[in-house]
């Protein structure tokens, strides 16, 4: 008989016991680690009420997938050094992202950059021309 979690493995929509049961189990690192770990506290610690309240039910259910894209290929975790930037259109209301060179493409190790749908980004800040730090 297969676990439980089996089924909904496959359409990632896992429970966060039963994540922790497939982490006890495996005994490795899995996919769910970063989501469950840093995606999921990213948002809870620094999002606003309205965002907390459109994703987390949404992170919850695993009906999204974040990774956490801090670290560039060049640049490891060093904050002081990213290079991707995150520059504000007064325009479209948006941030329009940025990675400049290949030692600024975000990497993070294992599965989780190729299955996620959402990611937390850091960049450098760029508002009206101005550099307002890394965020």
């Amino acid at each position: 008989m297969k676990p439980a979690f089996h089924h909904c493995l496959h359409v990632l929509l896992i429970s966060e016991e039963e994540a922790q049961w497939l982490r006890l189990y495996i005994d490795e690192p899995a996919y769910t680690d970063l989501h469950w770990g840093m995606f999921i506290p990213a948002i809870e610690e620094q999002g606003t009420e309205e965002q907390k309240e459109k994703w987390l039910p949404l992170a919850q259910k695993m009906q999204i997938i974040g990774c956490y894209a801090q670290s560039e290929l060049g640049h490891d975790s060093n904050m002081k050094g990213l290079e991707t930037t995150a520059t504000f259109d007064p325009q479209t209301d948006e941030l329009i992202l940025h990675s400049p060179t290949l030692t600024s493409s975000k990497w993070w190790p294992g599965g989780l950059g190729k299955i996620s749908t959402h990611a937390i980004v850091y960049a450098r800040l760029i508002v009206c021309g101005q550099f307002h730090g890394i965020h």
